[in-house]
């Protein structure tokens, strides 16, 4: 009899235990979202902002190159105008970073139509490297998703895989999607890159995090990829050999 009220105590204490153990967690999720819900205010807020002198920028921009000019000033404005179309884009970036959320605009995307704007944007980086962009969306030529985010995805991690390439080679990316039996679509990107460390895998999706410092970033990139691809209840996996390249599998259904 002794043993049974023991064990009805302990089962008693484990149960009081448990609930409060159920109260933190619930506290510790409030406080999380309070805390996401602002850091998405104020990126939200930041972009906005920044959006404005942007245009303004361009319009100045204009004015002051609306009087007959040199071949060569002709080209100092395309650089102008490339330079803020690039900040324009990280821009736009952290809108979405920002407004991530549910399957707002969404529709029937073609890949083929979204590497067309990715290979626009990265014209200048493409040249320069004389970069080689492989295609292949016979498998899946198309999805149910966020344009401006699968944009997002798409040139993020075309843009790495031109930006961390061994000095002197030239720049080698395949992008090639697979719908699998489940309907969920995969877009793989692989590249000929540096590669990345074993132990440096998870470091790479953390904000601000650079990992090579021999090129040009904020180490924003792949940070919003894996949040927009979370954010879809997707995922996404790196397979890399240092020196020899890396692949990205992003998972989405659509």
């Amino acid at each position: 009899m002794n043993e049974v009220l023991k064990d009805v105590q302990d089962l008693n204490k484990t149960k009081r235990e448990l609930v409060k153990k159920i109260k933190q967690l619930e506290k510790e999720h409030e406080r999380f979202i309070d805390l996401n819900n602002d850091l998405n205010n104020f990126v939200h807020s930041i972009s906005h902002d920044l959006k404005s002198p942007i245009s303004h920028l361009k319009g100045l921009i204009d004015i002051l190159f609306l009087s007959e000019v040199s071949e060569k000033d002709v080209q100092l404005r395309n650089l102008i105008f490339d330079s803020l179309h690039n900040l324009q884009t990280r821009v736009e970036d952290l809108s979405i970073l920002g407004t991530i959320a549910g399957k707002e605009g969404y529709a029937s995307i073609d890949f083929q139509d979204i590497m067309k704007d990715v290979k626009f944007d990265l014209q200048d980086q493409i040249k320069t490297s004389n970069a080689n962009i492989v295609e292949d969306f016979t498998a899946a030529p198309n999805m149910f998703f966020s344009k401006k985010n699968l944009r997002s995805i798409l040139y993020n991690l075309v843009c790495n895989a031109i930006k961390y390439t061994a000095p002197g080679v030239t720049p080698h990316v395949t992008v090639t999607t697979e719908r699998l039996r489940n309907k969920t679509v995969v877009i793989k990107v692989t590249d000929n890159g540096i590669g990345i460390k074993e132990e440096d895998k998870n470091k790479i999706f953390q904000m601000y995090k650079r990992l090579s410092h021999h090129v040009d970033g904020k180490g924003v990139g792949l940070s919003l990829v894996k949040r927009i691809v979370e954010n879809a209840e997707g995922k996404i996996e790196v397979k890399s050999e240092v020196g020899v390249g890396t692949t990205f599998r992003v998972f989405l259904e659509g």
